[in-house]
């Protein structure tokens, strides 16, 4: 069994014949706090086997493919996390004496919308425990598609990544790193890194793994692309998987049609491409197509822009590499992912 893993995400692609199932830590819901501090859970919890998404197998269709279809969400959530405190004695052969307690942490986690079994969020008047994204199970030759969901709320990280978001609270001589995660070892300047091309962390996010030898641009496998939150509206976010729902299942049936058989097929490669694109109006290729999904996504970025210095905009990242006819990086809410991961060469040796 091989498994590759989206580092940034806690979701694990396993690639499997036959599947075998792995455990996690037990999931519950904690209510008590004293001090600050919440009751941890009894030793000797039981491990319930981590949620997954699996590939639905195809049978007595010529032609057709197997297919991982799956809905990953990255939000954020109030934890119970373990830490580990130093006690005033009880030290044994030099090692300091310890114990352990419990604390509430707002993290962000990743969740399979449709993930067997269920793993919703937990309810934002509750604390729950930590536990692994899904299991994404897939076969070699199997196609991938991943519908993935950005509904972090970044005011819950604000001493953290993306500083354009606070930028104007800046002192001026911070605000070139706007954008970027930082240290306080002077990360990124220190490091010589500099908007875009420097660390993100609490709140943008994507899905990519390692060593699927596929598609690794456009909707591939791509390690490059930036996916910011949904913009906020009374409360709620305005992209889910709900709204992209239409476009999206229209591009999978698409790629699903020009990939299978052809995993090294690299499509899309540009904001043209139909059915995300085009972009832009074909009487006004300046502007924005609301009625494409690409479109949709260059008045979301440009909405995001709005009040931001002209050097931590992402549109003008984002339209130099659509002009170069290249897959440009950023985007606001949502993503859809759609690839094939290759069969095994037979003149290969088992």
């Amino acid at each position: 069994m091989v498994r590759y893993r989206a580092m940034r995400l806690g979701v694990w692609l396993v690639v499997a014949a036959p599947a075998l199932g792995l455990m996690a830590p037990q999931a519950a819901l904690a209510q008590a706090a004293r001090g600050g501090m919440l009751d941890c859970l009894p030793i000797g919890q039981p491990l319930p086997k981590i949620p997954e998404i699996a590939t639905q197998r195809t049978s007595g269709v010529a032609g057709a493919a197997n297919l991982l279809r799956g809905t990953i969400l990255l939000a954020n959530e109030r934890q119970r996390l373990v830490m580990r405190q130093p006690t005033g004695g009880g030290n044994v052969s030099g090692k300091p004496g310890l114990y352990f307690v419990c604390q509430e942490q707002v993290v962000r986690v990743f969740r399979g919308l449709d993930a067997k079994p269920p793993m919703p969020l937990v309810p934002q008047n509750r604390i729950g425990d930590p536990i692994p994204g899904p299991t994404l199970r897939a076969r070699l030759g199997d196609i991938v598609q991943l519908t993935f969901v950005n509904n972090i709320n970044p005011g819950q990280f604000p001493y953290s990544i993306d500083q354009a978001e606070n930028q104007t609270q800046l002192p001026p001589s911070q605000q070139t790193a706007a954008g970027c995660d930082s240290s306080t070892s002077g990360y990124p300047t220190a490091g010589g890194d500099a908007f875009p091309d420097c660390f993100h962390g609490s709140s943008t996010g994507n899905i990519h793994f390692h060593g699927t030898h596929t598609n690794p641009n456009g909707t591939g496998d791509n390690v490059f692309l930036e996916v910011r939150p949904s913009p906020i509206v009374n409360g709620k976010s305005t992209v889910t998987d709900k709204t992209v729902a239409k476009p999206f299942n229209d591009f999978f049936k698409a790629c699903y049609d020009r990939l299978k058989g052809n995993a090294p097929l690299e499509w899309p490669t540009n904001w043209s491409d139909a059915p995300l694109g085009p972009w832009n109006l074909p009487n006004s290729p300046d502007q924005p197509n609301p009625k494409t999904w690409t479109g949709q996504q260059a008045l979301l970025l440009q909405a995001y822009d709005k009040g931001k210095i002209p050097s931590q905009q992402l549109w003008p990242q984002n339209l130099q590499q659509i002009q170069q006819n290249l897959w440009p990086q950023f985007y606001i809410g949502a993503f859809p992912y759609c690839y094939q991961i290759p069969e095994k060469d037979p003149a290969e040796s088992t």
